[in-house]
């Protein structure tokens, strides 16, 4: 009789323990989760396409279609690359160089004014550590600098695109029997809605980087490739990306002068209204759409927990949840119950 009680502490006290272990796992591994979904959203690239071509030639192998795809898509890179290196590294040392002296021409006019002379106090407290064009270097490496992730990425994406079906698979057999073809349909949607949502989001991107660099470059803005690179590459990341893009645009404009500073913040206003509100809703038309709120909550605790690759790859993480909520928890557990209560 007095083993009962003994035995549910011992089961409740190891289902905790398990619980928090998960926990820990979940979140001191989660860096690692994310470079696979990384590497699945490369997959996804390089399988759209081979999935159009194999419509249009079916009497060819889809992995032949996919090796060729991947061949192009990396010869292609590579010559835009060669072409552009140059000119784009050129750029980017020269932004590292100009971005100090940028700061140091905004502290000095800001001095002038009373109103703002807090901001100068700010900006002294924050430049005077002798390391600052260190930190300016680090600020660029943390952006440009991550080709070891991206390298994981890239390889994993290779793997993916081969042979797909070998991984969808190997997570399906991890369930019941009777589960399984269910699990396989959840996998394949939540594909076809990342594969949507990372079309719409690259067309978006390509939008963006053009319209900054024409109109950077109407402006006469000095570094206007690497400038409108920088947008191009942070309108991936939602709510901060634009603001990223932003800063360095502002301070390259004051050392040209500072009604320009007017100019390039309505040029980056007007293109992130243009794409929110149209490019945006226009090319995304099917995919799902969840409110900013969840995204920035979303960026907020993968940022801390993750760096950098929380902050990119939030929108993904939030639509897989967001579909496996509404799959698994509402359809498949609560309207049951509700359907169950009225018979």
């Amino acid at each position: 009789m007095n083993s009962n009680p003994l035995s549910k502490t011992i089961k409740i006290t190891s289902v905790i323990v398990l619980i928090l272990l998960l926990v820990l796992f979940i979140i001191f591994s989660f860096r690692i989760l994310l470079l696979i979904l990384g590497g699945v959203l490369i997959a996804l690239i390089f399988n759209g396409i081979s999935n159009r071509i194999k419509k249009l030639i079916p009497k060819l192998k889809k992995s032949i279609i996919t090796s060729i795809v991947i061949t192009i898509s990396f010869i292609s890179i590579s010559f835009l690359l060669y072409v552009l290196y140059p000119r784009v590294a050129e750029q980017i040392l020269d932004l590292k160089v100009e971005l100090p002296e940028a700061i140091n021409q905004v502290k000095e006019k800001v001095k002038s004014n009373e109103a703002l002379s807090f901001i100068a106090d700010t900006i002294n407290q924050t430049t005077k550590n002798k390391d600052f064009t260190k930190n300016i270097k680090f600020f660029f490496n943390s952006i440009f600098g991550f080709f070891g992730d991206f390298y994981i990425i890239i390889i994993l994406g290779l793997f993916f695109s081969m042979e797909p079906s070998v991984y969808v698979k190997g997570i399906t057999v991890l369930f019941p029997l009777e589960k399984r073809s269910a699990v396989s349909k959840h996998i394949n949607k939540i594909g076809t809605i990342l594969q949507r949502w990372l079309v719409g989001k690259i067309l978006s991107m390509l939008i963006v980087g053009i319209f900054t660099g024409i109109g950077l470059y109407l402006l006469k803005i000095p570094l206007a490739l690497s400038l409108a690179i920088i947008a191009t590459l942070s309108a991936f990341i939602p709510n901060i990306g634009p603001i990223i893009a932003l800063i360095p645009a502002l301070l390259i404009a004051f050392v040209k002068g500072e009604e320009y500073v007017l100019y390039v913040f309505v040029l980056y206003t007007g293109i992130q209204i243009l794409e929110s509100n149209i490019i945006t809703p226009l090319i995304q038309r099917e995919a799902i759409s969840f409110p900013m709120a969840l995204i920035l909550i979303a960026q907020i605790v993968l940022g801390i927990f993750t760096g950098y690759l929380g902050l990119i790859l939030a929108t993904p993480v939030m639509a897989i949840l967001l579909f496996l909520i509404k799959e698994i928890y509402i359809k498949g557990y609560l309207e049951k119950k509700e359907k169950a209560l009225i018979d």
